[in-house]
């Protein structure tokens, strides 16, 4: 179980080193259908591929690394929501697929073997699992307490497959922990405070498993996240407060809203999403019926209140790529032998 939500997750791309083509060629029918891969039988190969300044030079790090040479920073709300936004903005990067997170090597490789291989990985972030035979299992270990990789799976072992999709999918998961880390730690304690609540953490994974959402990103204003599945479709998740939905009811009746409209936000049966920039209310706007969004909670360590927009022209990011037609074109690459 989670003990806090995600920042930010999409599928990345896991690298496979081997020098037995055929090995490497089985193994691919054995993954997650749902993994997005490349292989190399070339140790040297590989290594080019993932140290490419390119490839290092990826938005993601200049996002996190802003602004931190200004020591006040963690303190101010402008900064983190500034970081926030820029989180938000790896959704439209149309090469976030290609990102490797981890890499899976064989040990015994003729140019050289795997532990070398996992030295010379330029990117520290990503994550390293070495395969390796029954012989290797001590080099492996010592490895492994070493902090030279994060995982060793022995080829022998008759649940090595169900093993290696698991470990994959847990780093995967904490690459993005790892990578994010700084700007969790900088998020005041009073704002978006879902992120730290176990219970939402829990209901965030059951939402995007309803949804076959296979990306995730927080959004700043208003406060939730923007969903997207593998087909691309986008849907966007809001998140409330007893009190903000008390706030958005006070500052709609200052406005003049009308009576039918502040009963339906005193009930806090809907989350209120009008196309503003903070997504509250305006007079002489959209019909406000059609900016009511059927509410449900969450307990957690405080009462959330939550809904889904479907469909809305306010969804901020559009035709920035989708998952599944990534995984099609990886597909044809390999078929062609193109890595």
């Amino acid at each position: 179980m989670r003990h806090h939500a995600p920042l930010l997750h999409f599928p990345t791309t896991t690298l496979f080193v081997d020098d037995s083509r055929s090995f490497l060629e089985n193994l691919s029918l054995q993954l997650d259908s749902s993994l997005a891969f490349r292989y190399f039988d070339s140790a040297h190969q590989a290594l080019d591929y993932l140290n490419d300044d390119a490839r290092l030079s990826t938005s993601l790090e200049a996002v996190f690394a802003e602004q931190e040479d200004q020591d006040e920073w963690p303190q101010s709300k402008l900064a983190v929501d500034l970081k926030l936004d820029h989180i938000l903005r790896e959704a439209q990067n149309p090469d976030r697929f290609e990102r490797v997170s981890v890499v899976v090597v064989d040990f015994d490789m003729p140019e050289m073997d795997g532990l070398e291989l996992c030295r010379r990985i330029a990117d520290p972030a990503i994550k390293k699992i070495l395969l390796t035979g029954k012989a290797d299992e001590k080099v492996a270990v010592r490895a492994f307490n070493q902090g030279l990789i994060d995982r060793f799976i022995l080829k022998q072992d008759i649940q090595a497959i169900p093993e290696l999709n698991q470990a994959i999918a847990e780093l995967q998961q904490a690459y993005f922990e790892q990578l994010t880390q700084t700007v969790r730690e900088a998020v005041p304690a009073k704002s978006y405070r879902f992120l730290r609540d176990p219970a939402f953490a829990a209901e965030l994974e059951k939402i995007c498993a309803q949804l076959g959402a296979v990306e995730r990103y927080l959004h700043a204003a208003p406060a939730g996240y923007l969903l997207r599945d593998g087909q691309g479709k986008e849907y966007l998740l809001l998140v409330k407060t007893d009190e903000e939905l008390q706030s958005h009811r006070e500052i709609a009746e200052d406005l003049g809203a009308p009576e039918e409209l502040l009963a339906h936000l005193r009930g806090k049966q809907f989350v209120p999403y009008f196309a503003t920039e903070n997504g509250e209310y305006q007079p002489g706007g959209a019909h406000w019926q059609s900016c009511l969004l059927p509410a449900a909670t969450i307990a957690g360590r405080e009462l959330w209140h939550y809904a889904i927009a479907f469909e809305t022209s306010a969804l901020p990011i559009k035709g920035c790529g989708a998952y599944h037609a990534f995984l099609d074109r990886l597909d044809q690459q390999q078929r062609d032998h193109r890595f």
